[in-house]
């Protein structure tokens, strides 16, 4: 529970390994999304991993879409590991197509995260309508030492003396990936997010669509809620 005892912890985590250690599943599941890799290991091959995530809420989809379809809530991927590299490729219709190749021991993004965090929130405001009435909650997720995440989610409905606001999601936009310092702390990551969104609202090529909606917030699902700008 968070310091007021009202909000139970979002995120719960299920792993599995093999009687040699090497990991087999690892799955998070929090309350606006479900992602999931799963390993296969062949003798004299490459290691191989599916993996997938399901938003069932997200915009302009439908649940009954299968991955690999547009209009389909789940992303699914396949990455063949090699020693230095990963190839990846994603589900387009019926087929897995090659995406992309990258280094394992060099996958930081290099831009800053200031420009970082504006790409990737144009991207998801670019084609989207946001009603007017609702709330815009950025909730924050530590990630792994190289990275954090922030789900972009909107609510029904906004109360700025009533912090469950956020709790409840009407939809969510998508996930955007930011870089971090290896010294960033949970505080950090937050008083950070805060100021690129507050950046962001003064301003940012579709800042208009977020200022017209009812209220907006960041914060930890864990934490406190900090109200911007």
């Amino acid at each position: 529970m968070n310091a007021k005892g009202t909000l139970p912890y979002s995120r719960l985590y299920r792993m599995k390994y093999d009687e040699n250690g090497r990991i087999l599943s690892f799955y998070i599941i929090e309350r606006t999304f479900l992602s999931g890799e799963e390993y296969t290991y062949t003798a004299g091959k490459p290691a191989e991993c599916l993996c997938y995530d399901y938003v069932p809420n997200k915009c302009n989809t439908a649940k009954n879409v299968p991955a690999g379809y547009a209009g389909s809530p789940m992303r699914l991927s396949r990455c063949v590991i090699h020693a230095d590299t990963i190839d990846r490729y994603e589900k387009s219709g019926e087929q897995f197509v090659f995406v992309k190749k990258f280094q394992r021991r060099n996958t930081k993004n290099s831009a800053p995260p200031e420009i970082q965090f504006i790409r990737q929130l144009d991207s998801l405001l670019q084609n989207t309508a946001l009603p007017n009435h609702c709330g815009v909650y950025f909730e924050l997720r530590e990630g792994n030492e190289a990275m954090y995440r922030i789900d972009v989610s909107l609510t029904p409905t906004f109360d700025a003396e009533d912090d469950e606001w956020a709790c409840t999601v009407e939809a969510v936009l998508g996930e955007l990936v930011i870089t971090k310092r290896p010294d960033m702390e949970w505080k950090d990551i937050q008083d950070t997010a805060a100021k690129l969104i507050c950046s962001y609202l003064k301003k940012g090529k579709y800042r208009d669509k977020l200022l017209a909606c009812g209220g907006i917030g960041t914060g930890f699902g864990e934490g406190d809620l900090i109200l911007l700008p």
